[in-house]
């Protein structure tokens, strides 16, 4: 028996259709819907980016004599234009090098950097 169009053919019919069914999607996680003034605001601070100081080039300890009551000085005036908080980050940086100088029997170094760290922290 020959069918003259599909629409007569059932297995024809059956084919099509599965051919033409979309294949089920994955499944997805449900979870209740909540309006966007209902939903919980969660707030993510950037992190701060770490504080950059541009320190004057005599800052470093001087391969000789002890450095001069006017180096003291323009480093005490320099230091009161930082901010507290840079400040503090280089006192505690000095009181590091001064703990390390005074580990290594380096007590000039050690004076320098107790100095610097006393500049740093006196009040204007």
């Amino acid at each position: 028996m020959r069918y003259a169009d599909l629409s007569s053919c059932p297995l024809a019919v059956a084919l099509a259709c599965a051919l033409l069914t979309p294949l089920p999607a994955p499944a997805a996680e449900l979870r209740p819907y909540s309006l966007p003034s209902q939903q919980q605001q969660q707030i993510v601070r950037p992190l701060e980016a770490p504080v950059q100081i541009q320190a004057p080039a005599q800052t470093q300890v001087p391969a000789g004599p002890a450095p001069s009551p006017e180096y003291y000085q323009d480093y005490a005036d320099w230091a009161h234009q930082l901010k507290p908080r840079q400040r503090a980050e280089l006192a505690r940086g000095f009181e590091r090098d001064a703990r390390r100088a005074v580990a290594a029997g380096h007590s000039e170094e050690a004076r320098h950097y107790r100095r610097l760290v006393t500049l740093l922290r006196s009040p204007r």
